[in-house]
């Protein structure tokens, strides 16, 4: 896979993003975002570019050594809501964008897979449409996903993962880059390598392909 040359570079209490031109958006907290907030309404001020600190660094050659990119569902792809019909069935609010964001790394010959605890029928229509191989309904995460990566013989630690929640912390504590949207949970804002400058739902697939493929970019719009 290419990757945008440069390394993330520490800068005091916090982390600049130069992996790509323009660079990887990443995102700080004014104050702690709450788990919970009124739907609608933004979990904290956002603006550019710090995040918090870390003495993480994210390298071209990290990147380039990622050989499967893996997305959450729930609070990805999605802005965490759902609709309950009265007949029983379920809805949920996705955004074409990261479509688009799908086909920039498609073209650029990147392995992707949803991995998802959703059990709804949904999840596995919405990775139909978007040509990408899923696994949902696990009640372990990482069990699910170490076994879909034996079978292929590829080393976690060459694991890309988007997540969002508690649900996604083993599977972030695993992996060897770690990514979330804007409005993750607290903790997984804290271990993230990287925060990506969209909220769930909110394009955070096309940002991230945008950043790493911005020679694409004309290419997916």
């Amino acid at each position: 896979m290419a990757a945008a040359s440069g390394t993330m570079q520490v800068v005091g209490n916090s982390r600049v993003s130069r992996i790509a031109k323009p660079t990887l958006p990443l995102y700080t907290m004014s104050q702690p975002p709450p788990f919970t907030q009124p739907v609608g309404q933004p979990p904290y001020p956002l603006r550019p570019f710090v995040m918090p600190s870390s003495t993480v660094q994210i390298s071209s050659d990290h990147l380039s050594s990622i050989r499967l990119w893996v997305f959450d569902f729930d609070g990805v792809m999605t802005d965490n809501r759902v609709l309950v019909f009265d007949d029983g069935h379920e809805a949920v609010f996705c955004n074409r964008g990261d479509g688009l964001g799908l086909d920039m790394m498609r073209a650029a010959g990147c392995q992707m897979l949803i991995l998802s605890t959703e059990r709804n029928v949904v999840v596995a229509r919405r990775a139909e449409k978007l040509k990408l191989p899923v696994l949902h309904g696990s009640s372990d995460k990482l069990a699910t996903l170490r076994g879909y990566c034996d079978e292929r013989e590829i080393d976690l630690d060459r694991v890309a993962f988007v997540g969002n929640d508690l649900n996604d912390l083993s599977v972030m504590r695993a992996v060897g880059l770690r990514l979330c949207p804007a409005d993750a949970h607290p903790i997984i804002l804290d271990l993230a390598h990287c925060i990506l400058d969209r909220r769930g739902g909110e394009g955070v697939i096309r940002a991230l392909a945008d950043a790493l493929f911005p020679s694409l970019k004309g290419d997916a719009s």
